[in-house]
């Protein structure tokens, strides 16, 4: 299947953004921002051994505009609030051809009753809406507070992938005629507070957050060559809640913070997993990273941070069928996203020399040495069912080797175990 991928997306932007200061107890923030959008999903070349084809998937066009208007009012020596409202707008503008269909909620491309043709920078479709937020801090004594805020957002591009793991082949989808933007409402509550004069800090919050309009791939979809994406996909409704905890260390030659969040996400789409919620890929009940700095002098810098997480959400197949001599997996359409990869974790180490300090030196700069995965550990960035031929991944049935066993089982793929870094920086 050897071919070139050219994918691209491209963005022009501008805004304005202006402060005025009304009085000492309120400061009002307001401005406009635009962006242009042009996606780019798929230009294959293919190589000479490849059985695809040269293809070409249709350029997308689009204009994003915000205007929005903010305060941040001091109400008394305790209470301090901000809100605002921000109006967005998205445009898709041609040159694009748009579908119809019979049954536009569940679209198929077998059931297309119209084609109707936009010519270049002809105005195809909008999507826009209100996006109001507020937040509240209640000082309760000289190192504590407690905060809230609610806010809504609207995201206008939307991500589809059928991997475990991001792929530069993922495609980016504006919203469309068929595709309605992510709408997003999140609350959080947090209680926050400073310890031995500020030495040290530590903060609990919650939040919960429900999600509209979130898309998925149907059962089978084929996502990376269908220029009617929008068969290929249904959206539903989210929701995500959790705690995030948080101890930091600001003063002193030792740096650094310790961060763990819990939490839960899920997903419900009509024509998916029997409609019943389910976890998506980026759900994961825990998250912990550790961060610390050391200054052994003035000139030597050593850091190091570790990462936990657990395994994304991913659908095990529950059995195979065999087609034309090769193992398929079967995936059971009523589990969606029902087991889990390995946990994640890893460990990077730095060490960071700056020049000797000399005030009359105009250039200024800094060696840094680093270790990403110090410990190697293995973690598997995408797992993939299949025949295994005498116990090697690598081969092939038509590889002409002598079959002497053949196993389908999972097969992970490990991008790096250990990489090592030299940098120099340098400032005048």
């Amino acid at each position: 299947e050897s071919f070139n991928w050219t994918s691209q997306l491209q963005e022009y932007s501008g805004k304005l953004d202006f402060t005025f200061f009304a009085n000492p107890n309120n400061q009002i923030d307001f401005g406009y921002h635009t962006i242009y959008h042009k996606f780019s999903p798929a230009d294959i070349k293919p190589t000479k051994k490849s059985l695809i084809g040269a293809f070409k998937l249709a350029d997308q066009f689009a204009l994003e505009h915000a205007l929005y208007v903010g305060n941040k009012q001091k109400i008394n020596d305790k209470l301090s609030v901000e809100y605002g409202v921000r109006y967005s707008l998205f445009q898709n503008f041609g040159k694009a051809d748009v579908y119809t269909y019979s049954n536009p909620n569940d679209r198929k491309r077998n059931e297309i009753t119209d084609t109707v043709r936009y010519e270049s920078r002809e105005l195809i479709n909008y999507h826009g809406g209100f996006e109001p937020r507020i937040a509240a801090r209640y000082l309760l004594n000289e190192t504590s507070s407690l905060k809230a805020s609610y806010n809504r957002t609207r995201q206008y591009l939307q991500i589809a992938s059928n991997s475990t793991a991001g792929l530069p082949i993922d495609r980016w989808i504006p919203s469309d005629s068929y595709i309605k933007p992510q709408i997003a409402d999140q609350i959080a509550l947090g209680y926050f507070r400073n310890l031995n004069e500020n030495k040290f800090e530590i903060s609990v919050e919650a939040y919960y957050k429900k999600m509209q309009n979130q898309i998925d791939f149907k059962d089978g979809a084929e996502l990376l060559l269908s220029e009617n994406i929008e068969t290929e996909i249904l959206s539903g409704k989210a929701w995500s809640y959790g705690a995030e905890f948080l101890i930091k260390k600001n003063q002193g030659r030792t740096t650094g913070w310790i961060g763990y969040t819990l939490s839960k996400t899920r997903r419900q789409v009509p024509g998916i997993n029997g409609g019943k919620a389910y976890s998506p890929r980026y759900d994961r009940t825990h998250d912990i990273s550790v961060v610390v700095s050391h200054e052994l002098n003035d000139r030597i810098t050593l850091s190091g941070n570790w990462v936990f997480t657990t395994g994304s959400a991913v659908s095990r197949p529950k059995g195979k069928y065999t087609y034309e001599g090769h193992s398929v997996a079967y995936y059971d359409p009523l589990d969606r996203n029902g087991a889990r990869m390995p946990n994640y974790h890893r460990m990077d180490l730095s060490v960071n020399i700056e020049s000797k300090k000399n005030k009359t030196r105009r250039w200024q700069g800094s060696w840094n040495f680093s270790i990403y995965n110090a410990y190697m550990k293995k973690n598997p960035w995408s797992i993939q069912y299949k025949d295994v031929i005498n116990g090697n991944p690598n081969l092939d049935e038509t590889d002409n080797v002598t079959v002497q066993s053949k196993e389908f089982r999972p097969v992970s793929t490990i991008l790096f175990k250990i990489v090592p870094s030299v940098s120099y920086n340098f400032r005048f």
